[in-house]
C-alpha cells in the first residue's frame, strides 16, 4: 500500500485531525462566544449557531473559528473516505459496497465543508446542506462499519460503535421532526452535540484501526 511521508495511510492522518479540530476549533469559538449573547450550552444552543455571527449569537472571531474548522473538516473527511479503499478485500461485491460506502462518505464530507461556507445565517443554505450531512453519514457508517465487521484484520468494535452511531443519528433526525419547542427541547439540542460527536469518535476509532493495520 502507498504511504505518505509520514508513513501513516491517508485515512488515519485525515481521521485523527478531525477530532482534532473539533476539540480546538470548537472549544475557541466556544471560549468567543461573547457573555451579551447568554451562555452557550449544549441544552440551549445548536452545535452550528457557533457559526452564526449575528446579535444574541457568537462573535465576530468565533464565527470565524467555527466556519474555518467546518470547511476544513469537511475537507478531511472527504480525504478520509476517499482513503479508505484500504478495507477492500478484493471481493467484487464486497468491493461495491465499500465504493458506495466512499461516496456517501464523500457526500457527508462535501455537505460538512459546505455548512462552513453558509453558517446558521444564510439559514435556507446552510439547513439543505446540514441535512444532507445528516442524512448522508447513515449510509456512509452502515457501509462503511459493515465491511469492518466482515474484515478478520480489524477490529469488530468499531463496526459495531458505527452501528450505534447511526441508531443514534437516526433518533436526532426524529427528534427534530417531532419536537421543534416545549420542555422535550433542551434533550434534542443535546441529542444533536452527541450525534455529532459519535460520529467524530467512530471516525477517529476507523482512523486509528486502519494505522494498526495497514500503518
Amino acid at each position: 500500500m502507498e504511504k505518505n511521508p509520514f508513513k501513516w495511510p491517508l485515512s488515519a492522518i485525515c481521521g485523527v485531525l478531525v477530532i482534532f479540530l473539533e476539540m480546538t476549533f470548537t472549544l475557541t469559538a466556544i471560549l468567543l462566544w461573547p457573555s451579551s449573547s447568554g451562555t452557550f450550552s449544549v441544552f440551549t444552543n445548536y452545535h452550528s449557531e457557533l457559526g452564526v455571527s449575528a446579535p444574541g449569537y457568537n462573535s465576530f472571531l468565533g464565527a470565524k473559528y467555527y466556519n474555518a474548522s467546518q470547511t476544513i473538516q469537511g475537507t478531511l473527511v472527504i480525504m478520509f473516505f476517499g482513503g479508505l479503499y484500504v478495507l477492500s478485500q478484493e471481493d467484487d461485491e464486497r468491493s461495491g459496497k465499500l465504493i458506495l460506502g466512499q461516496i456517501f462518505g464523500i457526500i457527508t464530507g462535501f455537505a460538512w465543508l459546505m455548512i462552513g461556507v453558509y453558517p446558521g445565517e444564510l439559514l435556507l443554505w446552510h439547513l439543505l446542506w446540514a441535512n444532507i450531512y445528516f442524512i448522508a453519514f447513515i449510509p456512509a457508517m452502515i457501509l462503511i462499519s459493515k465491511e469492518i465487521l466482515e474484515n478478520p484484520d480489524y477490529n469488530n468494535s468499531v463496526g459495531y460503535f458505527g452501528i450505534i452511531a447511526v441508531i443514534i443519528d437516526l433518533v436526532f433526525l426524529v427528534l427534530s421532526i417531532v419536537i421543534s419547542d416545549g420542555a422535550l427541547l433542551p434533550f434534542m439540542l443535546f441529542m444533536e452535540w452527541v450525534m455529532v460527536w459519535s460520529s467524530e469518535v467512530w471516525v477517529l476509532l476507523v482512523a486509528l484501526n486502519v494505522l494498526k493495520v495497514e500503518g
